[in-house]
């Protein structure tokens, strides 16, 4: 049994999936600053793991655009203020290299003025490792 995780902050980070794809704030004309992190109870058997987790992204809200600002893509902004979500992924190692794994993920998103965005997502997985 581990625990495992990881914290960043920093400005502009949508290059690296940060800020909740929000970059730079077209109207202020400055970097979007955000923060967040991961946190996992990992079990792991040689043949078998389970891993229980919560992600966060959450940019600053001063730093984000107004709800009638157009983002880069040409659509109206309505500032995404907070990325969130709870995850459980199972892995099965029947031998060979190959895994075969299920991943259920409850995902919320948050914005200034639209109602909250919910998202059940499930994952199957077979991969080949070598």
């Amino acid at each position: 049994m581990s625990v495992r995780g990881e914290t960043w902050s920093g400005q502009n980070l949508s290059d690296f999936r940060g800020g909740i794809g929000q970059g730079v704030n077209p109207t202020a004309k400055k970097e979007i600053k955000s923060a967040g992190g991961w946190i996992e109870l990992l079990y792991s058997s040689t043949i078998n793991s389970v891993a229980v987790g919560w992600t966060l992204d959450d940019p600053d809200d001063n730093d984000l655009p107004t709800s009638n600002a157009i983002a880069a893509n040409g659509t109206t902004s309505d500032g995404r203020t907070k990325n969130q979500s709870y995850y459980i992924a199972y892995r099965f190692k029947p031998g060979s290299g190959i895994e075969i794994g299920i991943d259920y993920i409850y995902w919320q998103t948050y914005y200034r003025t639209l109602k909250e965005g919910i998202n059940n997502r499930v994952n199957m997985v077979l991969q080949y490792n070598f």
